[in-house]
């Protein structure tokens, strides 16, 4: 007997939702349907919309989260937390791109254990998340990431307006940024989700030290990762190109909330 559809609900119809809506459709189409969308902005929720051939309904989030099985949230930070702890509460099963936004939120945790649902937060733009899982549960010593961005990528972010840091006359690869992953996220919310996934695994925002560097020759996303455990130690690089739709995001974040998709919908786990 074929199984239902699984409903899904988009919160965010900018360049990740919308990737995301049409891979539901053209590879989990035999699983799943994206049965409604949701944005601040309505007109980007009506044109997703009407490129997806189940037309989903546009619904206010509450609406959408109580009548949707799955629900993916491809918004901004600031709305993330608020959107997972409703769908918790529903005990919906829940993907969340804007991993920043849950940084500080400790009740995530306990609402996790209470609610029927699931949180998924995918790798993201960086590899290794699976040998660090592992090393987490033996205790991990010491972890710092390093992340080069384009000055394209970080011109708008807070940190640097506030700061009036002039990139666009500088001659070389520099740090302009190093701290904790509270203050990265605050600064950088467009460009740090990476930082904030590896908090979250870590469960320990302290642990992490964060260093951010631009400079003229640096055109991709790059992201290193060491790690010092008792268990081993790792060093993870990843040189991501950018979404095509969106200089601020890396492809292999689209890609890695696809993959997960793709797990979740065929039952398939190949990993850890």
């Amino acid at each position: 007997m074929k199984r239902p559809l699984k409903k899904i609900g988009i919160i965010g119809c900018g360049a990740i939702g919308s990737r995301l809506a049409k891979f539901i459709e053209s590879d989990l189409s035999y699983s799943a349907r994206v049965s409604a969308v949701s944005d601040k902005d309505n007109s980007k929720a009506f044109k997703l919309s009407q490129t997806l051939k189940s037309r989903p309904k546009q619904l206010p989030i509450n609406k959408l989260i109580k009548e949707c099985d799955f629900i993916i949230e491809s918004a901004v930070k600031s709305a993330s937390y608020a959107v997972v702890k409703e769908a918790l509460k529903q005990n919906k099963d829940i993907l969340v791109m804007s991993v920043g936004g849950l940084i500080g939120k400790k009740d995530i945790f306990r609402l996790i254990k209470k609610s029927k649902g699931t949180l998924f937060i995918p790798s993201g733009a960086i590899c290794g998340m699976d040998a660090i899982k592992a090393l987490v549960l033996n205790g991990i010593d010491k972890i710092e990431l390093r992340t080069y961005k384009s000055i394209a990528g970080l011109k708008e972010s807070p940190y640097v307006v506030n700061n009036k840091i002039d990139l666009e006359n500088l001659k070389q690869e520099t740090m302009i940024f190093e701290g904790s992953v509270k203050e990265a996220v605050e600064n950088f919310p467009a460009n740090i989700n990476v930082a904030a996934t590896l908090s979250l695994l870590l469960k320990d925002e302290n642990k992490l030290k964060i260093k951010i560097f631009t400079g003229p020759e640096i055109k991709r996303n790059i992201h290193k990762i060491n790690v010092e455990s008792g268990a081993g130690s790792i060093v993870a690089e990843t040189y991501n190109q950018t979404c095509p739709d969106n200089p601020k995001t890396s492809f292999l974040a689209v890609l890695s909330a696809q993959a997960i998709l793709n797990s979740i919908f065929s039952n398939l786990r190949i990993g850890t």
